[in-house]
């Protein structure tokens, strides 16, 4: 070869592993939850959000992005945010997919248990969980209510019979229990910034004469996936 066809065809070479490169995809998923545990003597229901977020990035990209994505949730590629309600009674347990939506914003929050009723806020509207979805309140309870203006909006709290406490990430270890009827009782693992940026808080059923059961806990961890998984990832809620 010519010396001078050389360089033209080193720089042809060096283009072709660019473009390469370039149009590579890597796939990386990140899930972050949190949550609110509300319950009274007979039962108990978990309200938890999952923010799973996604980033799809080329080659050249990921040295320089990943490394700050994995300490911390930055501006995802896909987002899908999904609200798990799980219901604890002497008679069993219920899981359902109460919401799922593109932002945490959109999650229902202020919830607030009147007899056996549990309202929320759904982005400025009073609404209530009945039984496997939410659905607005009638114009008769949105009149009590005065809007979303009676629903509580602290974390922890007790009120009507019900208690309310966070559940999630903390700074330090903690950790508490509460109890549901005689044979029932429920400990809470909050996560540990300290310990980790994605430690996540870990859900523990006790039955008297049984083994302990896990009803909640999110991989927090950032994990790199396959195209097939990370487009599945995002379009249920079933976690990984």
């Amino acid at each position: 070869m010519r010396k001078n066809t050389k360089i033209p065809v080193a720089i042809g070479i060096i283009a072709a592993i660019l473009l390469f490169a370039a149009s590579f995809s890597l796939y990386y998923l990140r899930n972050d939850s949190g949550g609110q545990l509300l319950w009274n003597a007979d039962e108990a229901y978990l309200f938890m959000t999952v923010a799973r977020r996604g980033v799809r990035l080329s080659y050249l990209e990921y040295r320089t992005v990943l490394k700050e994505w994995l300490n911390a949730p930055a501006f995802p590629t896909n987002q899908r945010v999904f609200l798990s309600v799980i219901r604890v009674t002497p008679s069993g347990i219920e899981r359902h997919v109460g919401k799922v939506v593109g932002e945490t914003a959109d999650i229902p929050d202020f919830f607030t248990p009147i007899r056996q009723t549990i309202y929320a806020n759904c982005q400025g509207t009073p609404c209530k969980w009945v039984g496997d979805h939410f659905e607005n309140a009638t114009p008769a309870e949105q009149k009590e209510l005065d809007g979303i203006n009676h629903l509580a909006s602290d974390i922890d709290m007790s009120m009507n019979g019900w208690s309310k406490r966070g559940v999630g990430a903390v700074a330090g270890d903690s950790q508490f229990s509460i109890e549901i009827g005689k044979q029932l009782t429920l400990k809470v693992r909050q996560g540990n910034v300290y310990r980790s940026s994605s430690d996540s808080a870990t859900v523990d059923l006790y039955r008297v004469g049984q083994p302990p059961q896990q009803l909640w806990h999110v991989n927090g961890q950032p994990r790199r996936v396959s195209k097939r998984e990370y487009e599945q990832a995002l379009s249920t809620a079933e976690t990984l």
